[in-house]
């Protein structure tokens, strides 16, 4: 398939979107963790790009990282694959496309928004939880409950993120 400059420059921006929202860190006082804006830019991309464009951009993403791009929240390049983060990192070539080819469908807003916490939560934070009992040692529920915490900053991000494609005009709802 041919890419258009359109295209090309839209998925373009989109990923430099996503590295400049990874910055976006609001550290939690509580836990390590931190809550970063790069699940509502790779939503965004998800909501206005098709499945494999939305791909393409995650991997180009994850990969100018683990070169050693300062693309990553905090830094650190390639240790991001093999520490704590390694599963969320690891998820996002799955949840995102997903999200996006479960959205070609017409549907309104809301529905949309839905879809996106159904779809990418349960993938992202399972993952995630399996990453984290593999490098931590940390128990199952321990690994799960912990993600608890994320929940309604990925919620209000998602929300965010549907809104912001609604008002540009990508989604038809």
């Amino acid at each position: 398939m041919k890419q258009t400059t359109r295209t090309l420059t839209t998925n373009a921006l989109l990923l430099a979107l996503i590295c400049v929202l990874s910055y976006l860190n609001i550290p939690l006082p509580f836990i390590s963790g931190a809550i970063t804006g790069t699940t509502l830019a790779m939503c965004l991309v998800a909501l206005v790009r098709p499945p494999k464009d939305t791909l393409i951009i995650i991997i180009i993403y994850l990969f100018m990282g683990a070169i050693g791009l300062p693309v990553f929240a905090g830094g650190e390049g390639f240790a991001k694959f093999i520490g704590p983060a390694a599963g969320y990192y690891i998820s996002w070539p799955f949840a995102f496309p997903l999200l996006s080819y479960s959205l070609q469908k017409k549907q309104n807003i809301w529905h949309k928004y839905f879809l996106t916490l159904v779809i990418t939560i349960p993938i992202i934070y399972g993952m995630g939880a399996i990453g984290l009992i593999l490098t931590t040692k940390m128990g199952i529920v321990p690994a799960f409950l912990g993600q608890i915490v994320y929940l309604p900053g990925d919620t209000i991000k998602y929300l965010i993120a549907v809104i912001i494609a609604k008002r540009l005009k990508f989604i038809n709802a």
